[in-house]
């Protein structure tokens, strides 16, 4: 997302340098010059609480007298409340976010040391004031989905912030479908998922329970799943449990560039978690025409139309899950139609040419 914005920005005339964070165990604030994906960036090197707080100390003044050195601020982050310091550089203010932390903190929360849990409640109340603060008070924010704006603009009750939906951009000619000739059609009837193995939002038990009813129905039917980094133990140990050894597959992470070639050899594209800003591994999957079975999770639910392009099913219900990846991989005529509808819908509206024009609505 962050080189999206740079590289847009970029495009549309304004000169960009990339600020991003880097965790440490330091108290004090480093500024380090580097190159980001070939972008002039400076590297923040601090403990992340002291971060949030960083506008408060003495030490942060290096870093607004940094900021002093540019017209605007634009702060691309999963919620709104890491953009709260910039707040204070007295800079125009545009965030680009996924999520609520409140939806961030879905199935992440639960997975926490006891050690985090206390640390959070402590923070949690002086974080939603800071997100609600950067909700209401900067220029322009961009939510990565329909359903995070609803977030967005229910925190800020009657402010009203300047609010609106920017999914990321999909190059559509990277992320494209084979050639549609027998040649070249995917020989497997592969259920794709890609993500992180560690992330508890993503639920991947409820994906591998629903694929074990499939895989009874549907013998020849397999799950990919790709994501860094190790799996835990857990997921092999349910794959044996359910009998599913050689039909389940765990690869480690790929670049987008060798994510296409799973894409175009899958036959559908699962999403089981139970939060999501937009996952844009689906999107990236559609334009490559995959149909998408997601959970009703939040960020999907802006580009999966029951029926149409894939299937939404209820949040951890692995028997509406497996019912739709049956109806996809058993029938070719539904399979080929919303495969048609999955890429025409990204070409409609995620292409880098539409992220273009709206960012520049704004940015101008």
């Amino acid at each position: 997302m962050t080189v999206d914005m740079a590289t847009t920005l970029q495009a549309l005339g304004h000169d960009i340098e990339v600020a991003f964070l880097k965790r440490s165990k330091r108290l004090s604030m480093s500024l380090e010059r580097v190159e980001y994906e070939g972008f002039p960036a400076t590297l923040l090197e601090s403990f992340r609480p002291v971060f949030i707080g960083f506008h408060t100390w003495n030490w942060g003044k290096a870093w607004r007298q940094h900021l002093a050195g540019f017209d605007a601020v634009v702060v691309v982050c999963g919620s709104p409340y890491i953009a709260f310091p910039f707040l204070r550089s007295g800079k125009p203010l545009y965030v680009w976010a996924a999520v609520t932390l409140k939806e961030d903190l879905k199935g992440k929360y639960e997975r926490f040391r006891l050690i985090n849990k206390i640390a959070y409640r402590l923070w949690l109340p002086y974080l939603y004031k800071q997100e609600r603060t950067v909700i209401c008070e900067s220029r322009r924010l961009w939510a990565l989905s329909q359903p995070s704006m609803r977030d967005f603009e229910a925190m800020a009750g009657s402010e009203r912030p300047r609010t609106s939906v920017l999914m990321a951009p999909i190059d559509t000619d990277l992320f494209r479908p084979l050639n549609d000739t027998a040649e070249n059609a995917p020989a497997e009837l592969a259920v794709l998922f890609t993500g992180r193995y560690s992330d508890g939002r993503k639920d991947i038990a409820t994906l591998i329970r629903a694929f074990a009813i499939t895989h009874r129905q549907i013998p020849k039917s397999k799950l990919v799943l790709i994501g860094p980094p190790e799996p835990s133990s857990k997921m092999p140990s349910m794959v044996s449990d359910f009998g599913l050894c050689g039909a389940v597959e765990f690869l480690p992470w790929v670049d987008r560039v060798g994510l296409v070639k799973y894409y175009q050899s899958a036959k559908v594209f699962a999403i089981s978690s139970r939060q999501e800003g937009l996952c844009i591994s689906g999107l990236e999957a559609m334009a490559c025409g995959l149909p998408v079975v997601s959970t009703a999770c939040g960020g999907p639910e802006s580009y999966v139309q029951d029926g149409k392009n894939g299937f939404l099913v209820p949040v951890k219900d692995h028997e509406a899950m497996s019912k739709a990846l049956a109806r996809i991989l058993s029938d070719e005529a539904i399979q080929r139609a919303q495969s048609n509808a999955a890429r025409k819908f990204v070409l409609d509206h995620c292409g880098v040419g539409a992220f273009k024009a709206k960012v520049a609505e704004i940015a101008e």
